[in-house]
C-alpha cells in the first residue's frame, strides 16, 4: 500500500511537470506568433512596389535588443529598394522589455508578391 501512494505520486509530479512545460513553450509559441503578427503589420507591401509590379523575397536575421529594438543581424534580397523599406520599416519596431523575445535571434521572411 505504501509503494502504491509513492508510485502515485510520483506520477502525479511527473504529470504536473509536463503541464507546466507544455505551458511555458506554450506560451513562447504565443509569444513568437505575437512578434510575427507585429513585423507583418509593420511591414506591408510597399506603393512603389505594386505600382512597378515588382515581387521579391526579403530574409532579414535579427535580434531583440535589451531596449526592446530590432538589431538586423543580416539581410538577403535581391531587389535593393525592397530591402531598404523593410530595414526602415523595422527600426519603427518596438517590444515589450519583458517579451520572450528580447534577447534572441529571430529570422522574418517577406514576401513581396501580390495575390
Amino acid at each position: 500500500m505504501k509503494t502504491l501512494k509513492i508510485i502515485s505520486i510520483a506520477i502525479l509530479i511527473i504529470m504536473v511537470s509536463g503541464f507546466v512545460s507544455f505551458a511555458k513553450d506554450n506560451k513562447k509559441d504565443i509569444q513568437k506568433s505575437e512578434l510575427k503578427t507585429v513585423l507583418e503589420k509593420v511591414v506591408t507591401f510597399p506603393d512603389f512596389a505594386i505600382d512597378q509590379d515588382q515581387e521579391s523575397t526579403v530574409l532579414v536575421q535579427f535580434t531583440i535588443t535589451e531596449e526592446g529594438k530590432v538589431e538586423i543581424k543580416a539581410m538577403n534580397y535581391l531587389d535593393v529598394k525592397l530591402g531598404d523599406y523593410v530595414k526602415e520599416c523595422l527600426q519603427k519596431v518596438v517590444v515589450a522589455k519583458d517579451d520572450t523575445s528580447v534577447g534572441k535571434t529571430h529570422i522574418f521572411k517577406i514576401n513581396f508578391k501580390e495575390l
